[in-house]
Protein backbone atom coordinates (compact mmCIF):
# COMPACT_ATOMS: atom_id res chain seq x y z
CA UNK A 1 0.00 0.00 0.00
CA UNK A 2 3.01 2.27 1.19
CA UNK A 3 4.71 1.66 -2.39
CA UNK A 4 1.42 2.59 -4.09
CA UNK A 5 0.75 5.62 -2.83
CA UNK A 6 4.84 6.76 -3.26
CA UNK A 7 4.66 5.52 -6.81
CA UNK A 8 1.31 7.58 -7.66
CA UNK A 9 3.21 10.68 -5.62
CA UNK A 10 6.30 10.15 -8.09
CA UNK A 11 3.92 10.23 -11.03
CA UNK A 12 2.67 13.31 -9.89
CA UNK A 13 5.51 14.81 -9.19
CA UNK A 14 6.67 14.45 -12.64
CA UNK A 15 3.99 16.57 -13.62
CA UNK A 16 4.50 19.21 -11.39
CA UNK A 17 8.00 19.27 -12.88
CA UNK A 18 6.99 19.41 -15.94
CA UNK A 19 4.86 22.55 -15.21
CA UNK A 20 7.13 24.42 -13.29
CA UNK A 21 10.05 23.82 -16.25
CA UNK A 22 7.29 25.51 -18.84
CA UNK A 23 6.19 28.21 -16.79
CA UNK A 24 8.83 30.84 -15.16
CA UNK A 25 9.29 31.24 -11.47
CA UNK A 26 8.43 35.17 -11.38
CA UNK A 27 4.39 35.18 -12.07
CA UNK A 28 3.35 36.71 -9.16
CA UNK A 29 1.68 39.28 -10.91
CA UNK A 30 -0.72 36.27 -12.12
CA UNK A 31 -3.48 35.46 -10.49
CA UNK A 32 -3.03 32.04 -9.11
CA UNK A 33 -6.57 30.14 -10.22
CA UNK A 34 -4.90 31.40 -13.94
CA UNK A 35 -2.17 28.80 -13.49
CA UNK A 36 -3.30 25.90 -11.60
CA UNK A 37 -3.68 22.79 -13.63
CA UNK A 38 -7.20 20.60 -12.51
CA UNK A 39 -7.96 17.27 -14.20
CA UNK A 40 -11.74 15.65 -12.25
CA UNK A 41 -11.88 18.15 -10.02
CA UNK A 42 -8.05 17.33 -8.88
CA UNK A 43 -5.33 19.56 -8.74
CA UNK A 44 -2.61 17.68 -11.28
CA UNK A 45 0.33 20.26 -11.71
CA UNK A 46 1.00 24.57 -11.48
CA UNK A 47 4.24 27.02 -11.35
CA UNK A 48 5.81 26.51 -8.07
CA UNK A 49 4.66 30.25 -7.16
CA UNK A 50 1.34 29.16 -7.87
CA UNK A 51 1.70 26.03 -5.52
CA UNK A 52 3.12 28.70 -2.67
CA UNK A 53 0.36 30.83 -3.22
CA UNK A 54 -2.55 27.61 -3.19
CA UNK A 55 -1.07 26.75 -0.12
CA UNK A 56 -1.67 30.16 2.04
CA UNK A 57 -5.15 29.72 4.34
CA UNK A 58 -7.64 32.67 4.25
CA UNK A 59 -10.55 33.43 6.32
CA UNK A 60 -12.50 32.03 3.55
CA UNK A 61 -9.89 29.30 2.30
CA UNK A 62 -8.32 26.54 3.57
CA UNK A 63 -6.04 24.03 1.47
CA UNK A 64 -7.22 20.51 1.22
CA UNK A 65 -5.25 18.14 3.37
CA UNK A 66 -3.77 15.98 0.44
CA UNK A 67 -2.45 18.79 -1.29
CA UNK A 68 -0.79 20.51 1.85
CA UNK A 69 1.32 16.98 2.11
CA UNK A 70 1.97 16.00 -1.31
CA UNK A 71 3.50 19.57 -1.65
CA UNK A 72 5.25 19.85 1.58
CA UNK A 73 6.71 16.50 0.80
CA UNK A 74 7.66 17.26 -2.93
CA UNK A 75 7.98 21.11 -2.61
CA UNK A 76 11.61 20.40 -1.14
CA UNK A 77 12.97 19.44 -4.53
CA UNK A 78 12.42 22.81 -5.72
CA UNK A 79 12.33 24.71 -2.51
CA UNK A 80 14.04 24.52 0.73
CA UNK A 81 11.17 24.22 3.69
CA UNK A 82 12.76 27.31 5.39
CA UNK A 83 12.58 29.42 2.43
CA UNK A 84 8.89 27.95 1.96
CA UNK A 85 8.08 28.72 5.64
CA UNK A 86 9.47 32.12 4.46
CA UNK A 87 7.87 32.80 1.73
CA UNK A 88 4.22 31.79 3.56
CA UNK A 89 5.11 34.09 6.30
CA UNK A 90 5.40 36.95 3.63
CA UNK A 91 2.34 36.13 2.06
CA UNK A 92 0.43 35.47 5.40
CA UNK A 93 1.37 39.15 6.53
CA UNK A 94 0.24 40.42 3.10
CA UNK A 95 -3.37 38.60 3.56
CA UNK A 96 -4.03 40.78 6.40
CA UNK A 97 -2.52 43.69 5.35
CA UNK A 98 -5.05 43.11 2.31
CA UNK A 99 -7.97 42.64 4.43
CA UNK A 100 -6.85 46.26 6.50
CA UNK A 101 -6.61 47.78 2.99
CA UNK A 102 -10.21 46.23 1.65
CA UNK A 103 -11.64 48.31 4.80
CA UNK A 104 -12.44 44.87 6.58
CA UNK A 105 -9.58 45.26 9.09
CA UNK A 106 -12.39 46.96 11.14
CA UNK A 107 -13.99 43.19 11.40
CA UNK A 108 -11.46 41.43 14.01
CA UNK A 109 -12.71 38.30 13.42
CA UNK A 110 -11.85 37.92 9.77
CA UNK A 111 -8.28 38.76 10.78
CA UNK A 112 -8.19 36.30 13.99
CA UNK A 113 -9.65 33.77 11.55
CA UNK A 114 -6.65 34.55 9.06
CA UNK A 115 -4.59 33.96 11.88
CA UNK A 116 -6.13 30.88 13.07
CA UNK A 117 -6.13 29.33 9.75
CA UNK A 118 -2.22 30.26 9.73
CA UNK A 119 -1.87 28.50 12.90
CA UNK A 120 -3.66 25.27 11.55
CA UNK A 121 -1.77 25.22 8.48
CA UNK A 122 1.75 24.92 10.65
CA UNK A 123 0.73 22.95 13.54
CA UNK A 124 -0.39 20.43 10.53
CA UNK A 125 3.34 20.85 9.09
CA UNK A 126 4.45 20.33 12.73
CA UNK A 127 2.56 17.01 12.75
CA UNK A 128 3.61 15.35 9.34
CA UNK A 129 7.14 16.88 8.81
CA UNK A 130 8.35 17.51 12.58
CA UNK A 131 11.95 17.43 11.20
CA UNK A 132 12.00 19.72 9.12
CA UNK A 133 11.94 21.93 12.45
CA UNK A 134 15.45 21.08 13.56
CA UNK A 135 16.53 23.82 11.22
CA UNK A 136 17.21 26.54 13.90
CA UNK A 137 16.28 29.12 10.87
CA UNK A 138 12.79 27.38 11.10
CA UNK A 139 12.05 27.44 15.06
CA UNK A 140 13.13 31.57 14.85
CA UNK A 141 10.41 31.60 12.42
CA UNK A 142 7.71 29.92 14.23
CA UNK A 143 8.62 31.80 17.58
CA UNK A 144 8.22 34.92 15.52
CA UNK A 145 4.60 33.83 14.15
CA UNK A 146 3.75 32.73 17.64
CA UNK A 147 4.62 35.56 19.66
CA UNK A 148 3.26 38.03 17.43
CA UNK A 149 -0.14 36.04 17.49
CA UNK A 150 -3.41 37.23 18.73
CA UNK A 151 -3.53 36.37 22.43
CA UNK A 152 -7.05 34.68 21.61
CA UNK A 153 -5.15 32.26 19.71
CA UNK A 154 -2.71 31.58 23.08
CA UNK A 155 -4.01 28.27 23.64
CA UNK A 156 -3.56 26.88 20.03
CA UNK A 157 0.04 27.98 19.68
CA UNK A 158 0.80 26.65 23.11
CA UNK A 159 -0.41 23.54 21.61
CA UNK A 160 1.22 23.41 18.69
CA UNK A 161 4.68 24.47 20.28
CA UNK A 162 4.32 21.49 22.92
CA UNK A 163 3.58 19.25 19.87
CA UNK A 164 6.87 19.97 18.03
CA UNK A 165 8.98 20.30 21.31
CA UNK A 166 7.09 16.63 22.18
CA UNK A 167 8.01 14.68 19.04
CA UNK A 168 11.52 16.45 18.48
CA UNK A 169 12.37 15.24 22.27
CA UNK A 170 11.00 11.77 20.85
CA UNK A 171 14.04 11.64 17.97
CA UNK A 172 16.45 12.82 20.09
CA UNK A 173 15.96 10.23 22.77
CA UNK A 174 15.66 7.69 19.96
CA UNK A 175 18.77 8.90 18.18
CA UNK A 176 20.47 9.08 21.80
CA UNK A 177 19.48 5.11 22.07
CA UNK A 178 21.01 4.10 18.28
CA UNK A 179 24.24 6.10 19.54
CA UNK A 180 24.35 4.11 22.68
CA UNK A 181 23.68 0.49 20.76
CA UNK A 182 26.55 1.37 18.31
CA UNK A 183 29.06 1.81 20.92
CA UNK A 184 27.90 -0.72 22.81
CA UNK A 185 27.74 -3.00 19.41
CA UNK A 186 31.49 -1.64 18.48
CA UNK A 187 32.91 -2.46 22.45
CA UNK A 188 31.07 -6.08 21.90
CA UNK A 189 32.69 -6.73 18.67
CA UNK A 190 36.63 -5.35 19.51
CA UNK A 191 36.46 -8.18 22.74
CA UNK A 192 35.53 -10.68 20.49
CA UNK A 193 37.90 -9.81 17.72
CA UNK A 194 40.73 -9.72 20.72
CA UNK A 195 39.69 -12.96 22.07
CA UNK A 196 39.21 -15.10 19.11
CA UNK A 197 42.18 -15.77 16.42
CA UNK A 198 40.03 -18.14 14.75
CA UNK A 199 36.21 -17.91 13.12
CA UNK A 200 35.72 -21.03 15.10
CA UNK A 201 36.50 -19.24 18.54
CA UNK A 202 34.92 -16.15 17.16
CA UNK A 203 31.59 -18.66 16.75
CA UNK A 204 31.87 -19.69 20.42
CA UNK A 205 32.09 -17.09 21.80
CA UNK A 206 29.01 -15.26 20.31
CA UNK A 207 25.84 -15.89 21.97
CA UNK A 208 23.13 -17.52 19.73
CA UNK A 209 19.24 -15.73 19.81
CA UNK A 210 17.94 -19.12 19.97
CA UNK A 211 19.56 -19.73 23.28
CA UNK A 212 17.65 -15.83 24.62
CA UNK A 213 14.50 -16.81 22.64
CA UNK A 214 13.97 -20.47 22.16
CA UNK A 215 10.49 -19.80 20.74
CA UNK A 216 10.91 -18.84 16.99
CA UNK A 217 6.89 -17.48 17.69
CA UNK A 218 8.05 -15.24 20.63
CA UNK A 219 11.41 -14.21 18.62
CA UNK A 220 9.40 -13.32 15.44
CA UNK A 221 7.00 -11.35 16.84
CA UNK A 222 9.80 -9.59 19.38
CA UNK A 223 11.64 -8.74 15.98
CA UNK A 224 8.41 -7.62 14.21
CA UNK A 225 7.91 -5.30 17.30
CA UNK A 226 11.77 -3.83 17.14
CA UNK A 227 11.32 -3.50 13.24
CA UNK A 228 7.59 -1.54 13.49
CA UNK A 229 9.08 0.76 16.18
CA UNK A 230 12.13 1.65 13.56
CA UNK A 231 9.94 1.68 10.53
CA UNK A 232 7.71 4.64 12.74
CA UNK A 233 10.49 7.03 13.23
CA UNK A 234 11.09 7.26 9.46
CA UNK A 235 10.07 10.92 8.39
CA UNK A 236 8.00 10.31 4.68
CA UNK A 237 10.82 13.89 3.12
CA UNK A 238 13.38 10.93 3.63
CA UNK A 239 12.05 8.76 0.87
CA UNK A 240 11.95 11.91 -1.25
CA UNK A 241 15.24 12.72 -0.08
CA UNK A 242 16.88 9.30 -1.12
CA UNK A 243 15.01 8.79 -4.81
CA UNK A 244 16.43 12.76 -5.23
CA UNK A 245 20.18 10.61 -4.77
CA UNK A 246 20.92 10.33 -8.51
CA UNK A 247 19.40 13.76 -9.64
CA UNK A 248 20.05 16.35 -6.93
CA UNK A 249 17.88 19.46 -8.02
CA UNK A 250 18.46 22.73 -8.17
CA UNK A 251 17.17 24.54 -4.91
CA UNK A 252 16.15 28.11 -5.70
CA UNK A 253 17.01 30.28 -2.40
CA UNK A 254 14.56 33.03 -1.10
CA UNK A 255 17.25 35.18 -2.42
CA UNK A 256 16.25 34.00 -6.19
CA UNK A 257 19.87 32.29 -6.45
CA UNK A 258 19.46 28.67 -7.50
CA UNK A 259 21.66 26.11 -5.46
CA UNK A 260 22.71 22.55 -6.23
CA UNK A 261 24.31 19.30 -4.98
CA UNK A 262 27.52 17.80 -6.20
CA UNK A 263 26.64 14.71 -8.14
CA UNK A 264 29.52 12.56 -6.65
CA UNK A 265 28.01 10.36 -3.82
CA UNK A 266 28.77 7.59 -1.69
CA UNK A 267 26.67 4.70 -0.20
CA UNK A 268 27.16 5.73 3.10
CA UNK A 269 26.01 9.30 2.55
CA UNK A 270 22.13 10.58 0.82
CA UNK A 271 21.59 13.98 -0.06
CA UNK A 272 21.29 16.57 2.42
CA UNK A 273 23.78 15.18 4.83
CA UNK A 274 26.70 17.07 5.68
CA UNK A 275 29.54 17.60 2.63
CA UNK A 276 26.76 19.06 0.52
CA UNK A 277 25.75 21.96 -0.74
CA UNK A 278 24.71 24.75 1.87
CA UNK A 279 21.25 25.53 0.22
CA UNK A 280 20.40 22.10 0.10
CA UNK A 281 17.59 20.47 1.77
CA UNK A 282 19.61 19.21 4.72
CA UNK A 283 18.92 15.61 5.58
CA UNK A 284 18.00 15.96 9.86
CA UNK A 285 18.09 12.65 10.41
CA UNK A 286 19.52 8.99 9.44
CA UNK A 287 16.20 6.96 10.32
CA UNK A 288 15.97 5.87 7.16
CA UNK A 289 19.73 4.49 6.79
CA UNK A 290 19.72 2.89 10.62
CA UNK A 291 16.36 1.01 9.31
CA UNK A 292 17.82 -0.28 6.38
CA UNK A 293 21.00 -1.32 8.18
CA UNK A 294 18.57 -3.43 10.51
CA UNK A 295 16.21 -5.22 8.06
CA UNK A 296 20.09 -5.79 6.31
CA UNK A 297 21.14 -7.71 9.55
CA UNK A 298 17.73 -9.27 9.94
CA UNK A 299 18.16 -10.60 6.59
CA UNK A 300 21.72 -12.34 7.35
CA UNK A 301 20.25 -13.56 10.61
CA UNK A 302 17.53 -15.32 9.32
CA UNK A 303 19.76 -16.87 6.43
CA UNK A 304 22.34 -17.82 8.79
CA UNK A 305 19.97 -19.77 11.29
CA UNK A 306 18.99 -21.60 8.00
CA UNK A 307 21.94 -22.70 6.54
CA UNK A 308 23.28 -24.19 9.87
CA UNK A 309 21.28 -26.72 9.31
CA UNK A 310 22.92 -29.83 7.91
CA UNK A 311 19.82 -31.67 6.91
CA UNK A 312 18.15 -29.64 3.85
CA UNK A 313 14.64 -30.68 4.55
CA UNK A 314 14.96 -28.96 8.16
CA UNK A 315 15.53 -25.89 6.79
CA UNK A 316 11.87 -24.65 6.55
Amino acid sequence: MFVEEISMFMMDLCLVQVSVDQHPDNQEDLGPNSVLVYRDGILMAAPLEALIQHMVPTCDYYPEQKFLFAFLLSGRLFLRPVDLLAKLCHLGDMEQKKLQLEGRGRDEGRLVCVVRNFVQLIAEWVETFPYDFRDEQMMVMVKQKCIACDPRLRRDVANLLQTLVGRLTKLERYEEFLERLGQQELSQTTDIQQQSTTPSEMCQLVQDVTDICPNPTILAYQLTHIELERLSYIGPEEFVQAFSKDNPPNLTATDGSSTSQSGHHHSDRVPGTPGGSSGSDAKKTRNLESYVQWFNRLSYLVATSIVRAIVTHTRN
